[in-house]
């Protein structure tokens, strides 16, 4: 699911309702039932979005989840390879073959995911480098065609690259390495992510990461293939699956980690700092570098989609579009093509369109009308963000009609929100694996993350309700069940206020691996802000980007959006939650809240006995006294 893979699951639930039959109030009486293991809270956000048929969002009590998601038949480990990936995983691999058999018998299987097809962390090379040490065990498997270097024969230098079988050879591998494996003809498998998907073979007991992963979800699928035997069965208890993550902490300045990390970082800024840091950066460089390889820029997009309207387009009518013409007349791929007819279905230009799966799309256009266009992308876009005057803001863009203003906002929009949430899901991983200490605390990151908790839905509707500003401070507290006579009670407990230190710090970094997963999917909710903010503040990592920037920009909204009265009610409340902190965090928090109300810090200063914080301003007013002073006396003397 998303926006950048299979563009035909963002028309599917328009096209079942399309085809459904209507109830009396006109809704499709077809039912929806969707299903999987790892849905991120973006991915959740989309279909209540795309599947709420006539409402604006699918209501709550249609999402049912696990309340455990823990694999207790896994274990974790974080290797940090000290960018030698090479050398650890041949060293990992004869320590298994050693002490655990592995590749030695066909009882135990393994994994190695790799994030590309080519190069030194491709799939291909990986496995031959394998398969020299352990021949005719080690095999590989991807979504595309591997290529291999092309040397000038006289001089010995690269001159190109060439791939290593045709298409159809290249077919036929891959349903024979598939069969091959399942069948444990290879211990050992070499693959992309293409591979990850519904694979159940029940003797996987390793998996390798060649690198970072790309998110969360996309480590707990793949490692998920480990530990998929019968857990019923007697023989198969205390079984345990082992998931590895080769690991190569960058080695480039801070700085620019925590400009690429900024919730501001635009795409074209991604684009630049991955410019920079070009062959030189490790596993979260060559992620962003993979992300940005596979975008078009925008201008690209907008000329394909207006080369679409100038081509094809026809009022009120159907039109094919065969797959061969537009390659001839706009240098596109159909899966380009069928992108760009989405994007015009957004902007209300399409109403719908089909496909034979052979060489052509059958589009049926609506009109150019500026208003429904101006209407369609407000009411797309808002859906999304809430609180965004679309119609205001599609005023400013730099472009000359109605029509190219709108393709150009939404472009934009969808580029940043797309690139926005790469980024941050890739800092998730990143923190977890660089603060890697056991298994278990590492499962529990996970497990906070998934978790669907009464704390999630308080998130959920802090990112939906941008202004129940109340609702920010009740996700500072747990609840807990107690007895009492016989009776159970639910017990609220503010997470500042806990006097064991450790329980607290645990409570808090349960609400930060919870918060991280809403912040992938929400990059200006002002609630998500403060709280990510706060959170980070108690567990001193203010400095971190999701800290204190998304703190003080929480702040800036708060003046900006909300009356006079809520902002004095809301600063009291946080006034009176910072109570429990340290007295440095009392400090930091004081200093912040003085960016934006300076008129507040001796009021702050005061309330927490931060008497040093008032220096300053004491000093400010002397001057000013004896200014006024001197004033007085000119005036004096001239009288």
């Amino acid at each position: 699911w998303g926006h950048d893979f299979r563009i035909s699951y963002l028309n599917l639930a328009k096209t079942i309702d399309k085809l459904s039959p209507k109830d009396e109030n006109k809704v499709g009486k077809i039912k929806f039932i969707g299903l999987t293991a790892t849905a991120s809270v973006n991915v959740l956000k989309d279909i209540k979005i795309e599947f709420s048929r006539q409402k604006q969002n699918l209501e709550d009590e249609n999402i049912k989840s696990l309340l455990d998601y823990s694999r207790k038949e896994l274990q974790f480990e974080v290797i940090n390879d000290n960018g030698n990936k090479n050398d650890e995983i041949k060293k990992l691999i004869k320590e298994l073959y050693d002490t655990e058999n592995f590749i030695e018998t066909d009882e135990k299987a393994g994994l190695v995911f790799t994030p590309n097809v080519n190069g030194a962390y491709g799939c291909y090379q990986v496995s031959n480098a394998l398969n020299t040490l352990y021949q005719n065990k080690v095999s590989w498997f991807s979504g595309d065609i591997p290529k291999r270097d092309i040397y000038d024969e006289n001089t010995g230098r690269k001159i190109g690259t060439e791939p290593v079988m045709n298409r159809d050879e290249f077919n036929k591998y891959k349903q024979k390495v598939q069969k091959d494996f399942k069948e444990n003809k290879y211990q050992l498998l070499v693959a992309t992510k293409a591979f990850g998907m519904g694979i159940d073979k029940q003797n996987i007991f390793y998996t390798f990461h060649y690198g970072l992963p790309s998110s969360v979800e996309a480590l707990y699928q793949e490692a998920g293939r480990a530990g998929r035997w019968d857990k019923r069965k007697e023989e198969n208890k205390g079984k345990i699956g082992k998931c590895y993550v080769l690991h190569s902490p960058e080695t480039f300045d801070k700085e620019r980690i925590e400009r690429l990390f900024h919730k501001d970082t635009t795409f074209v800024e991604m684009k630049v700092i991955s410019d920079e840091v070009g062959f030189g950066g490790r596993d979260i460089f060559k992620q962003i570098f993979l992300f940005v390889q596979g975008q078009n820029d925008i201008e690209k997009d907008f000329e394909i989609i207006l080369g679409v309207i100038d081509n094809y387009f026809k009022e009120k009518s159907i039109v094919r579009i065969f797959w061969n013409d537009a390659s001839s007349k706009l240098r596109i791929h159909s899966d380009v093509l069928q992108k760009a007819i989405y994007r015009l279905s957004l902007l209300g230009i399409v109403s719908d369109w089909t496909t034979n799966f052979i060489n052509y799309f059958e589009v049926q256009f609506n009109s150019l009308d500026e208003k429904n266009i101006i209407k369609s992308v407000s009411d797309y876009i808002t859906k999304y963000e809430p609180n965004k005057d679309v119609r205001k803001e599609l005023q400013k863009v730099q472009q000359n009609t109605v029509l190219e203003k709108a393709i150009w906002y939404l472009l934009n929009w969808t580029f940043e929100n797309i690139a926005y949430s790469r980024k941050q899901s890739l800092k998730t991983l990143s923190d977890w694996c660089s603060q890697f200490e056991n298994s278990e605390s590492f499962k529990q990151h996970i497990d906070n993350y998934f978790i669907f908790s009464e704390t999630t839905f308080v998130l959920q509707h802090i990112a939906e309700n941008p202004k129940d500003y109340e609702q920010w401070f009740e996700a500072l507290f747990k609840t807990e069940e107690i007895e009492e006579n016989g009776i159970k009670k639910k017990l609220k407990i503010h997470i500042p206020e806990i006097v064991d230190l450790e329980i607290r710090k645990k409570e808090l970094e349960k609400l930060k691996d919870t918060i991280s997963r809403f912040l992938e999917s929400y990059r200006n909710s002002v609630g998500l802000n403060f709280v990510s903010g706060f959170v980070r503040l108690a567990l001193d990592e203010y400095e971190d980007s999701d800290g204190k920037e998304r703190f003080e920009s929480a702040l800036s909204s708060v003046k900006e959006i909300f009356t006079k009265e809520q902002q004095k009610d809301f600063l009291n409340r946080l006034k009176i939650s910072g109570k429990h902190l340290t007295e440095r965090q009392k400090m930091e928090l004081s200093q912040s809240i003085s960016r934006y109300y300076p008129e507040m810090l001796e009021e702050f200063a005061e309330y927490y006995d931060l008497a040093y914080l008032l220096n300053d301003v004491y000093t400010e007013k002397l001057i000013e006294l004896k200014n006024l002073n001197r004033k007085l006396y000119e005036q004096l003397a001239e009288i």
